[in-house]
């Protein structure tokens, strides 16, 4: 089973993001852009790994309070165009946590360094034309952990929940 554990965009991101998207297209770049409802931040890759169970058991031990963010910036890795997602911190915080608690179960993961960021398109050409990223003001709570199965098929990849991490209630004041 190929699994990561991610905050998926609420629709408020995916529309955001998806209009970039449609920006880019307009502007002659091409490639294989990531299908709205894919449209996630990627805490930690774990890839190829039998026992789900496991992960997010690790997973459940991770607490964090639920914060905001927002699309922030744009970039591009090799083969790929991304968004940025802010506040880094808070972000780097969390996949952190999430790492260690993979490492504390001793379940592999891939151990890049974590950029927050959303990929919008792979194998892209044209890209020098792309425009700048205008989200406006639009935001989202990320308020849970998702632990996701990746499953390649004909049209591309099939993102499935295996389960899901919420955050930890607020205290009241």
């Amino acid at each position: 089973m190929r699994l990561f554990a991610a905050v998926p965009l609420d629709e408020t991101l995916r529309k955001a993001a998806a209009e970039y998207q449609d920006l880019l297209r307009e502007a002659g770049v091409t490639g294989n852009f990531t299908p709205k409802e894919n449209l996630h931040i990627t805490l930690a890759f774990i890839g190829e790994y039998d026992d789900p169970a496991r992960v997010f058991a690790a997973l459940h031990s991770v607490k964090f309070k639920p914060f905001t963010v927002r699309l922030d910036g744009t970039g591009r890795f090799p083969n790929l165009l991304w968004v940025g997602a802010a506040p880094r911190g808070k972000l780097e915080a969390l996949a952190r946590d999430v790492r260690d608690a993979l490492a504390a179960g001793n379940i592999p993961f891939d151990r890049k360094p974590f950029r927050a960021h959303v990929t919008i398109a792979r194998k892209t050409r044209n890209d020098a034309k792309a425009p700048s990223l205008n989200p406006g003001n639009a935001e989202m709570t990320v308020d849970r952990i998702v632990l996701m199965q990746s499953r390649l098929d004909r049209a591309g990849a099939v993102y499935t929940p295996v389960g899901i991490v919420p955050a930890a209630a607020e205290e009241e004041t």
